[in-house]
Formats: structure tokens, sequence, C-alpha cells
């Protein structure tokens, strides 16, 4: 995350809740619209920059 470990910044209950709230909790859920107001938040930035990363990273093992 931005400034490390995001449970310095937010309790993980927190966390947790808007992973859902925003569709990636669970693998087979659709992520939420990019224009969803959530994704400008501190925290949503945080997640997306994160989700963004691990679904780059994760594509690039493909190629192995």
């Amino acid at each position: 995350m931005l400034h490390g470990e995001i449970t310095e910044d937010y309790p993980q209950e927190v966390v947790v809740r808007a992973l859902d709230d925003l569709g990636l909790w669970e693998r087979d859920d659709e992520g939420a619209p990019f224009d969803d107001p959530r994704w400008q938040t501190e925290l949503g930035k945080e997640i997306l920059e994160c989700h963004l990363r691990l679904k780059f990273e994760r594509s690039g093992d493909d190629d192995n």
C-alpha cells in the first residue's frame, strides 16, 4: 500500500468491508466501476493501487 502496512492506518475490518463494498473480496465478484466515488477516498485509492499491482504481477506470471 502507499504508506506501508494498511492495517497501521485502518483496522482490518474496515479494509475487509471496503474490499467487499468495492467488489474485490470474492474472486468472482465484479468490481465497482472506476467512476464510483469510493475509489476517490484515501482507502479506495490504496486498495485500487494494490489491486492493479497484483493483477499486473499475476499477468506477468502467465508469461513464464
